[in-house]
């Protein structure tokens, strides 16, 4: 997990992506021992970066409230 980010200030997204790119990073896994979603989100900050795009941050986390039966 990179330095800085914690489990409540991450959300669970899918996507589809190529059988070239993840046999990429299944290699990435195996040499460096990077779970592929750490190396999916270092690209994407890489590349928000790149493009001039800073993150939000925001000093204090959304919680989300559970609906009571």
């Amino acid at each position: 997990m990179p330095i800085g980010i914690h489990w409540r200030s991450m959300r669970r997204v899918s996507l589809f992506i190529a059988d070239d790119l993840l046999a990429g990073l299944k290699t990435l896994k195996a040499e460096h021992g990077t779970p592929e979603a750490e190396s999916i989100r270092r690209a994407i900050a890489a590349y928000l970066a790149e493009k001039g795009v800073a993150p939000k941050t925001s000093s204090k986390t959304r919680e989300r409230k559970r609906k009571r039966a």
